[in-house]
């Protein structure tokens, strides 16, 4: 299983950055693995663990609830990216993260795996390079939720992730772009 995490990482690592086998050696032994079922939950606001998800197959959502009681989602993350109690930054913090179809992690104590990032310079290289190129998505993701029309923001959803159209549900799909589940019906329909 460990090659697994060497080559999901091999595969996703940003920058042109070669993590050296001492390096991944370093951070391997922190994980344990877990299968996900669909709407399982990792994550929930209150959550006293703190961990750090790679993500091997699958895809993980991130949402909150609104003050009606609708789930929003924020976020999909695929295989080869991360996930984890990271991204709900602070305590009273509101982000749920869940599988959105069958998904398999390798899981590391977030405390662990951050002192071991920072003990080894191409680790960090790696770390600060995966944050920067998801911080550029998330970018880009409000600037077409804010400015692009129905059709126009799913129309970027298949261009930026197309594998995700099999493998989550229409309705989260919806929730993810701005829209109701009918709304995302009928700009389908148009497509087709």
């Amino acid at each position: 299983m460990q090659n697994r995490i060497l080559k999901t990482l091999s595969k996703s690592i940003p920058g042109g950055i070669t993590l050296s086998r001492e390096d991944f050696s370093s951070i391997e032994n922190l994980f344990t693995y877990r299968t996900l079922n669909k709407n399982e939950v990792f994550f929930r606001p209150g959550h006293t663990t703190k961990e750090i998800a790679l993500i091997l197959s699958g895809v993980i959502r991130h949402y909150f609830i609104d003050g009606q009681g609708r789930e929003k989602t924020t976020d999909f993350c695929r295989a080869g990216e991360f996930s984890g109690s990271l991204d709900a930054i602070g305590e009273e913090g509101n982000i749920w993260l869940a599988a959105a179809c069958r998904t398999e992690i390798a899981v590391a104590p977030q405390g662990d795996f951050m002192a071991v990032i920072y003990e080894h310079p191409e680790l960090q290289k790696f770390f600060s390079n995966t944050l920067i190129h998801y911080l550029q998505l998330k970018t880009k993701r409000e600037t077409e939720l804010l400015g692009l029309l129905p059709d126009e923001r799913y129309t970027a959803f298949i261009r930026n992730f197309p594998e995700l159209t099999e493998l989550v549900p229409q309705y989260l799909i919806a929730s993810y772009l701005g829209m109701t589940a009918e709304t995302l019906s009928r700009v389908r329909n148009r497509r087709e």
